[in-house]
């Protein structure tokens, strides 16, 4: 049961987290430009990228989990 709840919350974050990287067009994190300014647009970008694959992680990972148990 518990599981089932850390996969809900992996996935709302995944959603976020591909939501706000910015694309060909732009996209949610260019809302943010006061995040931008601080970090710099880059080290967003490359952060943006590496939440998006660490949650993609975690989903496969807590699957097998609950996978390998039933």
């Amino acid at each position: 049961m518990v599981t089932f709840v850390f996969i809900l919350l992996a996935c709302a974050l995944l959603v976020a987290s591909i939501l706000m990287q910015n694309n060909q067009g732009g996209g949610i994190q260019s809302q943010f430009v006061t995040a931008n300014k601080i970090i710099g647009a880059r080290r967003a970008n490359k952060f943006m990228a590496m939440t998006t694959v660490g949650l993609a992680a975690v989903l496969v990972i807590l699957t097998l989990v609950i996978g390998l148990n039933y």
